[in-house]
Order: C-alpha cells, then structure tokens, then sequence
C-alpha cells in the first residue's frame, strides 16, 4: 500500500477513528489489527514466516529472563537466527550469484520492513539481556514493536524501551494535535510527490545513458539525486511519523538537516540518525568504540560502514558506498589531528566545509543509485565528457521545476514551525490546505510521465 496513495489515507484514517472511538483497554488491539493487516495487504505469503520469526524472538526474550545462566547462549541465539533469516531473504540469491556469473539463481520475495524488523528484534533481545528493558509478559507489547504499521515499511528503528513505553502511556486527543500530526504528513506528501517523483525521471534518464550524457545533465542528476533520496526518505518519515502522532505515539526523528552538514562525521549524525545510533550501539561500541587505539579505532569505522552498506543491500556498490563514507571518515579525522583548528572557522573556512562535504556525499550518491560498480564509473565520466549541449538529457518540464522549488522553500520551513510549535491552529489549517492543494498539482504533473512511486528506502 503506498503511503501516498487515497488507500492509505482512508485506511489511516479508519484506524484513527477506531483507535479513539473505542475503550482505551482495546486501543493496543486496534493498532495489532491494523499493523497486521497492513502487512497481509502488502505481502500475505511472506507473513506466516515473518510471525513464526517473531514468535521464536518473543520466547528467547522471555526465556531469557527465567534462565540467567543461559541469558548469553539465547542472546548468541537470537541474533544468529535474525542474521540467517535476513541472509536467506535478502543475500543469499546474491551470494548464490557470485557463483554463477551473476546470474540469478533463486527467485524469493524479500519480506516487507525485513531489514528494520531484524534489526529492531536483535535491538530487543540486547536489551532483555542488558537488563535495560523487562520482556513484555504480553507478546501484543513485542508484536506491536515490530509490525508497527507506520515504521515497518522503512523505518524509524525504534530503540524498544522507548517504543514500549511509547505505547503504554496515557493519550488525549487535542485539535492541536492532529492538526499538527496531519501537516507532517502533508509535508511527507508534498516532499515525496512534488520533488522526490517529479525529478526521478531526469535522474534515470541519465543513469540509463550509462555515461553518455553531457557534462552539465551528469552534474545536474547528481545533485538532484542528492535531493531526490533526501525528499523520498525524508518525506516517508515525516508521513510514519505523522501517522504514528495521530495515534499519540512519537517516533525518533530521522533526520536534522542533513546537507547543513560541515563534515562527513556530522552528516552521519543528521542522517538516518535511526541507523546511526543502532549502528554506533550494536556494532561500533562492542568493537571497543575510539577507545582501543588509532588502527583499530578505524578498523571499527571501516566495518560499521561496511555493515551499513550490507545492510542497505544486496549489491557491491551498497558496499562502495559504505567504504567510502568509512573513508571519508578516516581522511577527516586525520585531516583534523594533521591541521588542528585554532579558534573558531572563518566564515570562508565554514562555506568550503560544507561545500567539501557536499561533494563527498553526492559522490557516494552514485554508487547508491547506480545498477553496478561499472555504471556508476560511466556516469562519473560523463563530468568529463562534452558540455556543448548543456542539461538536454535531464528533460525536466517547467512545471516540475517549478513545483520542486516549491517545495524547497517551503518543506523545510513548515517542518520547522511543526517542531517548534510556534504555528497557531488558523496558520497550521491554511498551511494544511496549500500542501493538499500542491499535493495535487504535483500528481497530476507526474502522473503518466514516468515518476517514481514507491519510496527509495522500502527496497531496503
């Protein structure tokens, strides 16, 4: 189902009703249904195996508190089985590939939300082993956290004691509320609709030139995948976690502003701060953290990308990409110990910063978006081609232009106001009124013309 289709929004709406309509006893029942159901919509063969998988997590969790002296053995377990049945979905037919000179070998259909739901149970299981969370007496708790409908498709990843005690809390209903929940989403939509969609097609049409466009089209795709990626999973987090504040459940903020970014090291703190922060707990920490020396300290970044490119998928150009954010990394923290700062950076010293690590993450952009290794270095070379027939190959109309700057302007600043509370309940329904109303424009200009539709981050 997608999220910016008049499905989802009848059926959010359906489930909001109900949630607030019925007894408070029944509300965690209504949300179980509604996730449940949200996932046999979208992939009802795959969802027998995924509540199998679900159960098996729950029992570890609560055996774990009845057998301390088995606590490490079942947590060992646990994280072995979500690593095999994310392996066997997701990596294995690429594994399998290798073998057979990159033919395909098996054909399976990747769960829905795998990658966030394995990550989220291993997340679990640590935190009934910590000791940091209790495992729930009611398996609906547990369930709850990993079905969740608005974040399971791709996100936040939630840590457990703060979804749990989420869900537990006492909730009112205010007009405030809703209206501010309901202009997140509309945000989402516009971001996802009014940019995300409607510079797709020129950013595939010079990724299909495999490195036969001019110069200016391949610098243009390049920065407008940058924006593309950034207004797809933006504009998903801000409808999940819209849809969650209807239900009086707050989700973790994704993103701060990413591209305000100085340093690669900083960006990684503004971007998929869900990621970054499971990442930095479960990978980065155990390793040792900066604390077991230079050499290693760096071998800890290089396999945290590593995992974080693996992660994202099956391709060797996921793996690029994640080595060369680790690179990246490790060029800045010795840049930094080589040239130490004195005092505070001058204002041209701050604007090369930023425009340094711009560069840097849109170059790694295109291994994320390129097919293979090789495509990514043919649209590379296109900056060295001819620039004699400046952007033709981009093929983007005025109106979509036009409707992207929109949103550029606007997106950003209304995210702002939702945040910091200062927009009055008249302000937040007119402002509700021009989103719905660009919204629109912007699916009539993109329907038949190629746009994308399913969000970036739900292949992941």
């Amino acid at each position: 189902m997608n999220l910016t289709s008049p499905g989802y929004v009848l059926f959010l709406a359906l489930t909001v009703l109900l949630y607030w309509l019925l007894p408070a006893k029944r509300t965690r029942a209504v949300l179980m249904l509604a996730s449940v159901g949200f996932y046999l919509y979208a992939m009802p063969g795959q969802l027998p195996v995924l509540i199998a998988y679900l159960w098996i997590i729950y029992i570890l969790s609560r055996l774990m508190e009845g057998r301390k002296r088995q606590r490490k053995a079942l947590l060992t377990g646990g994280v072995i089985l979500s690593i095999c049945y994310l392996f066997f979905y997701k990596y294995l037919n690429f594994t399998l590939s290798l073998f057979a000179s990159g033919r395909s070998v098996i054909s399976l259909s990747v769960p829905m939300g795998i990658s966030y739901i394995t990550f989220q149970c291993i997340a679990y299981l640590a935190g009934v082993y910590k000791g940091e969370i209790k495992a729930s007496g009611n398996p609906s708790g547990f369930f709850l956290y990993a079905l969740f409908f608005p974040k399971i498709t791709a996100g936040p990843i939630e840590p457990p004691d703060t979804f749990l005690a989420e869900i537990r809390k006492r909730r009112v209903l205010t007009w405030r509320r809703l209206l501010s929940a309901t202009l997140l989403i509309l945000v989402g939509f516009v971001k996802k609709c009014a940019a995300a969609d409607l510079i797709a097609p020129a950013v595939n049409n010079v990724f299909a030139l495999d490195g036969g466009a001019d110069g200016l089209s391949t610098l243009g795709a390049i920065a407008l995948y940058s924006a593309q990626i950034y207004f797809d999973f933006s504009g998903y987090t801000d409808i999940a976690l819209g849809s969650a504040a209807l239900f009086g459940i707050k989700l973790t903020e994704n993103f701060n502003h990413p591209y305000a970014a100085a340093s690669v090291v900083d960006f990684w703190r503004r971007w998929h701060i869900s990621l970054t922060n499971w990442l930095r707990k479960y990978v980065y920490f155990p390793l040792g953290g900066s604390r077991v020396g230079e050499i290693k300290r760096y071998r800890n970044i290089m396999l945290v990308f590593l995992t974080s490119g693996i992660w994202h998928g099956a391709n060797l150009t996921f793996i690029v990409w994640g080595l060369l954010h680790e690179l990246f990394q490790v060029l800045e923290t010795l840049a930094g110990k080589l040239f130490p700062k004195k005092g505070a950076p001058t204002k041209a010293g701050l604007i090369f910063a930023h425009a340094r690590t711009l560069a840097l993450v849109a170059l790694g952009w295109v291994f994320f978006r390129a097919d293979s290794v090789a495509n990514a270095l043919r649209v590379l070379s296109g900056l060295f081609g001819s620039w004699a027939s400046p952007g033709s190959a981009l093929g983007l109309s005025p109106l979509s232009w036009a409707l992207f700057l929109i949103t550029v302007l606007l997106s950003g600043r209304v995210r702002d106001l939702c945040a910091s509370k200062r927009l009055s309940e008249r302000g937040a329904v007119v402002l509700c009124v021009v989103l719905t109303f660009v919204t629109l424009i912007a699916k009539v200009a993109g329907a038949g013309g190629g746009a994308a539709n399913s969000f970036i981050y739900f292949n992941f």
